[in-house]
């Protein structure tokens, strides 16, 4: 007699997260250069090991009866957590990596490249943004690299099981008061999208991406521009997007117009420190709107972008980012469905959608490496890139993340739809812009 799947509730975050697949491949990944010895038996032991420890690790999503769930995976099919690709294509990120699959899972994917010469060889981790978001990708990397050390001291070590949590929003709506959750329908933000990035058609096309590192003097020349300027490096990063957006679009309209740009916030900062990290999403997009004038440069408006991510981050992220979805869940999968159905009809009569800049922050490379750095035999990662999910029109993401004190920004794009060499452009008039 077959047993029955042991499926665990998808929570409102969950649903939506996978569903805005309408509008991107939502696969993220993060790659490892390192030095130092590879076990490849090692590493997969400890994938495997890894996705034995998190029940939400090997599972699928699937909705069943218009209610979605995380079915667990039988225990053969956990094995497609580790690949090792031996190809002749180039390694990440000078190449695509292959999206990970939400509805067959696991919802983790280590890869192993393997290539001839020195620093060829890479490990990718990637995840589904339906499933986890990108500071959870790094966790889990983590999580990974040091089970993967511990494994050659205890061969025969076991994680402690992570066991099922909550991966509703519950916890942090629990951070708001009456008064905020009693308003929070009244004050949602409702998108403006007011331009977009230029495209040559609206069809699909083949993943491709685009990347720029920057020198270390660079980094030390965007940190002292902020503090002569009271921003941010994020500050800096979002007026130089918005200045090169203006630039590549050469559109006199955008010129002392109100136009808007997604950017993302990690709401775990409104719970308890912990160092424990549960994979699931709690990152969420908001928007903020500028009024640029012709001839304006990063000095004309470095302030008001700086005043308004203050802003927005010292309150102004209300708990509606998280009851709309609430909401629409408690109606069924059908007012989920016609939510993104109107969201598609809207992009698609307007041909117009905001782009989207998400800094992750610092990779640091001392949080993964173990303690003993000196043995040129153990693995020692060296460097590391965060790969977005990969946009078509009208959706249009860029990436920025710091390693080695070297800011990197990529774009994940379909080749066709967009072209290369304006992708390649826009990365150009970012780092012209940059400080």
């Amino acid at each position: 007699m077959l047993q029955s799947p042991v499926r665990h509730p998808a929570s409102a975050f969950d649903l939506f997260n996978v569903l805005y697949e309408c509008l991107y491949e939502p696969s993220m990944h993060v790659v490892f250069q390192g030095t130092g010895e590879i076990s490849v038996e090692r590493l997969k032991t400890a994938t495997l090991r890894l996705v034995a420890a998190n029940p939400y690790l090997h599972t699928k999503f699937t909705i069943i009866n218009d209610i979605p769930f995380w079915e667990e995976l039988s225990k053969d099919l956990w094995e497609r957590a580790f690949v090792i690709d031996s190809g002749i294509e180039p390694v990440p990120p000078d190449h695509m990596p292959l999206p990970l699959d939400v509805y067959s899972g696991p919802q983790i994917r280590v890869t192993l490249y393997q290539r001839e010469g020195e620093d060829s060889n890479r490990i990718c981790v990637t995840c589904h943004h339906g499933f986890c978001d990108a500071r959870v990708i790094l966790y889990l990397s983590r999580e990974l690299f040091d089970l993967y050390h511990r494994l050659a001291r205890e061969p025969d070590y076991i994680p402690e099981p992570v066991g099922l949590y909550d991966r509703t929003s519950r916890a942090l709506l629990a951070t708001y008061t009456e008064e905020e959750l009693k308003h929070a329908d009244a004050n949602t933000q409702i998108f403006e999208d007011n331009w977009r990035f230029p495209q040559e058609n609206t069809g699909r096309g083949i993943p491709n991406l685009a990347y720029l590192t920057l020198p270390e003097t660079r980094m030390h020349a965007i940190k002292a521009y902020g503090k002569s300027h009271g921003a941010s490096v994020h500050d800096i990063l979002i007026a130089v997007f918005y200045l090169a957006m203006i630039r590549i679009r050469d559109n006199p309209q955008d010129y002392d117009s109100f136009r808007g740009i997604l950017t993302s916030a990690d709401m775990r900062r409104l719970l308890p420190a912990t160092d424990i990290i549960y994979p699931m999403n709690y990152s969420i997009a908001f928007e903020i709107q500028l009024r640029i004038f012709e001839g304006a440069g990063l000095s004309d408006i470095i302030g008001n972008v700086t005043t308004e991510l203050k802003y927005r981050k010292e309150g102004g992220l209300g708990p509606s980012c998280f009851t709309l979805f609430e909401d629409l869940h408690k109606n069924g999968i059908s007012a989920v469905q016609t939510f993104f159905e109107g969201m598609n009809s809207k992009y698609e009569s307007t041909g117009l959608k905001n782009p989207v800049l998400s800094n992750i922050g610092v990779i640091d490379l001392d949080w993964f490496n173990p303690q003993r750095k000196n043995d040129s035999h153990v693995l020692t990662l060296t460097d590391a890139w965060i790969i977005p999910c990969v946009s078509w029109p009208y959706c249009f993401l860029t990436v920025a993340s710091t390693c080695n004190n070297r800011l990197t920004l990529i774009i994940g794009y379909e080749e066709g739809p967009y072209s290369k060499d304006t992708i390649e452009k826009f990365l150009k008039l970012m780092d012209v812009l940059l400080p």
